[in-house]
């Protein structure tokens, strides 16, 4: 979906499409990312009780997944509109935190797979959470979506990103080992 954002924003600033095109973002999205944290925490689930593994550990993975898809939906969405600074200043910004975090839960809690985890959760979340407070003026209502345009542009987004998900889910398999 972000390749399909990126592809249909410079038309959707165009065509003052631009907030329906990140709403329907947004919404896909979101479904996505339920789907993943339903099959982590069946997963896990099934691990932990098979294996005696740690459910905290599937948790924070869940929590890094929800963090990092909204962080990488909005950052390439900026790069899209060309707005480099801004996008790289909040990169750089997660890039730095989230070590940071990570190495203080582990020296706090012990070398721990699901705080290092933590850790990049809990900085991805306040860097998102202090770009959208700096930006909170700027962002337009929800409510000024117009339903129509909202349903064209969230076709025009499967058409373009059904073809590559099956390479998306190549990749991320291939990534894995």
């Amino acid at each position: 979906f972000v390749s399909a954002g990126m592809r249909l924003l410079p038309d959707a600033l165009r065509q003052d499409r631009r907030l329906e095109l990140g709403r329907v973002l947004l919404i896909l999205a979101r479904r996505s990312t339920a789907v993943a944290l339903l099959l982590i925490a069946v997963g896990g689930g099934v691990y932990s009780y098979l294996g005696n593994g740690d459910p905290g550990l599937f948790a924070a993975a869940g929590l890094l997944l929800v963090v990092t898809v909204q962080r990488e939906l909005d950052v390439q969405l900026l790069i899209a509109e060309r707005r480099q600074r801004e996008a790289s200043l909040w990169q750089t910004g997660d890039s730095i935190l989230r070590p940071v975090l990570a190495i203080g839960l582990v020296c706090w809690g012990g070398a721990k797979a699901a705080l290092v985890l933590s850790g990049y959760a809990l900085a991805s979340l306040s860097v998102n959470t202090i770009r959208m407070r700096l930006n909170r003026g700027n962002l337009p209502k929800r409510e000024d979506a117009r339903p129509a345009v909202v349903r064209a542009l969230k076709r025009e987004v499967w058409v373009y990103a059904w073809p590559l998900l099956p390479m998306e889910l190549l990749s991320w398999f291939n990534s894995l080992g």
